[in-house]
């Protein structure tokens, strides 16, 4: 088997695969983060940034590859171990 995300795409039906497997937002509003997050995750790395940026939120993303990513001020903040 394979591993799907519990985040499911309404486009599509099916889990999420957009490259990213995660989100971690902040907001001024904990209800808009949890929402900001999974739609980010939805969206897709390409189109999280301006969406966050849209929002007044900030983020890390964490795509299936890489390391991960960050809002301007969240850069730094994140120390990730090997």
């Amino acid at each position: 088997g394979s591993e799907l995300h519990h985040i499911v795409d309404p486009r599509t039906g099916a889990p999420a695969a957009t490259g990213l497997v995660g989100a971690v937002v902040t907001s001024r509003r904990a209800w808009e983060a949890d929402v900001l997050a999974k739609a980010v995750v939805i969206a897709g790395v390409d189109a999280a940034f301006p969406m966050l940026a849209a929002a007044g939120a900030d983020a890390w993303l964490f795509p299936t590859t890489g390391s991960p990513l960050t809002t301007a001020c969240m850069r730094g903040t994140l120390e990730v171990n090997p």
